[in-house]
């Protein structure tokens, strides 16, 4: 056990498979910024009008899982086939066999250490530490160069606020975890008005390709101090070329949460909205599909929903579908499209089906959702829906119609953040975020646990 300043880092051994479990604090410094764009309606999607529901209502049938504890009910109180990775966590990623997790190791100072955990032998790595400069939330995987980029921004200074967040881009190599500041190498990583007021960046993509960053920069407008603006834009690493796909100052904006693998990473969804007033977005809710894997991003889709009518999208998947949930008859459903055109609903259950996710770059036909167990409830922000109760993660299996329960949690909540990993040539090993004393990164072997087929395909219980 070591300890670095007041942080003890603890590793643990689980009874089944070996896992880190590291405990880390909530930052006290100034917080998150939101913004967004004013973008033009391409395509407005009448979902209630276009998709054709051939589909049968699903009994409610619990699959156990085998090698796992139960106590004579549908479920135990917890899955005791899920394990945790990383708990308090800053930031992280994931590329078969790694997953990188970034951590802050001193409650005094701005340390934050870079580990990779292999998912197969189930050892830990730590490659480096950056001292005095935090994690924006995000990590960017690049394959193709074995990489892991991330931009890092320097504290809050409350008596100098515009020389805050001074943003640093640094690089790791997942074979030889050699860890470089390259931020010299690179143009302003903020746009203009985000570096005037002191704004902080993030990195959600970085095209090898062609040397692009996808970053947002999210900042307090001088007047009023507490609105917040979040500019989204494609910067041309070699000229230093801006291209937005959203503007803080026009209209209101969020990324859609930590994804730990970017399924497809040709396009990159926000959820958008008017300003309702200042510093207050409106409860139009916009969901923007862009591509982004060349030099200037353009929009691929546009959905529009009145307030309390849907929830968030998914992200685009490998075969071009993407799925959300709307809310028909009082009840959260799946809906999908492709950009060319097909529709599908899953199959309809007693429960609300939130926040749906493609989940595997490799088998494009699983899509996870939250099970809800509660009615509805409307956010006034964007005007998104999400059920109160939200304790099982699910799999709906596309080409077959079976939905599987994947993991469980009776006394806490999962976030819709889940894929199969990355770079998986057998596609088997599920990562997901939960909240346990903070949230936290758990991973679970699909096969194993007798979930998944080796062909991709949900398993049929008894």
């Amino acid at each position: 056990m070591a300890t670095t300043g007041k942080r003890t880092m603890k590793f643990v051994a689980s009874l089944l498979l070996s896992f880190f479990l590291i405990a880390a604090c909530d930052d006290t410094t100034a917080p998150s910024n939101d913004g967004g764009t004013d973008t033009d309606v391409i395509d407005v999607l009448d979902v209630s009008d276009t998709t054709e529901d051939t589909t049968d209502v699903v009994e409610d049938v619990v699959i156990p899982l085998e090698n796992c504890t139960t106590d004579g009910t549908d479920l135990p109180a917890v899955d005791n086939c899920q394990h945790p990775i990383a708990t308090g966590y800053s930031a992280y990623g994931v590329y078969f066999p790694y997953v990188f997790v970034i951590i802050r190791e001193n409650d005094l100072n701005y340390d934050f250490g870079f580990y990779k955990f292999n998912i197969i032998d189930k050892s830990l790595t730590r490659t480096g530490i950056t001292q005095g400069l935090k994690p924006y939330y995000f990590l960017a995987v690049v394959p193709e160069e074995r990489s892991v980029y991330w931009i890092a921004n320097s504290p809050y200074i409350a008596s100098d606020p515009l020389n805050s967040f001074i943003p640093h881009l640094y690089r790791v190599n997942f074979d030889t975890d050699s860890m470089e500041d390259i931020t010299a190498q690179y143009p302003a990583l903020r746009t203009p008005l985000c570096e005037a007021n002191g704004g902080t960046a993030a990195l959600h993509y970085f095209n090898a390709n062609n040397n692009s960053l996808l970053i947002e920069c999210a900042y307090y407008s001088t007047t009023p101090q507490d609105k917040r603006n979040t500019d989204v834009y494609l910067l041309n690493g070699d000229t230093g070329e801006i291209n937005y796909l959203a503007d803080g100052i026009e209209t209101a904006n969020s990324t859609y949460g930590q994804k730990p693998s970017n399924i497809n990473r040709s396009y990159f969804n926000l959820i958008q909205s008017n300003w309702a007033s200042e510093g207050v977005p409106g409860d139009l809710n916009r969901q923007v599909y862009w591509r982004v894997d060349g030099e200037v991003p353009f929009k691929a889709k546009e959905l529009l929903f009145d307030s309390g009518t849907a929830s968030v999208a998914g992200q685009m998947a490998m075969d071009e579908w993407y799925y959300y949930g709307k809310v028909q008859d009082s009840m959260e459903v799946v809906l999908g499209e492709s950009l060319t055109g097909g529709t599908i609903q899953a199959p309809t259950t007693s429960y609300h089906q939130h926040a749906p996710m493609p989940l595997s770059e490799k088998y494009s036909n699983l899509v996870g959702w939250l099970k809800g167990t509660s009615l509805v409830l409307v956010q006034t922000l964007y005007g998104k829906v999400q059920p109160q109760s939200i304790h099982e993660l699910q799999i709906w299996d596309k080409e077959t119609g079976m939905i599987r329960t994947a993991a469980w949690d009776s006394s806490n909540a999962y976030y819709a953040m889940a894929s199969i990993m990355a770079g998986d040539p057998q596609g088997r090993f599920l990562i997901y975020l939960g909240y346990t004393d903070g949230p936290t990164i758990y991973f679970k072997d699909l096969f194993s646990a007798k979930i998944l087929d080796e062909n991709g395909n949900l398993i049929q219980g008894d």
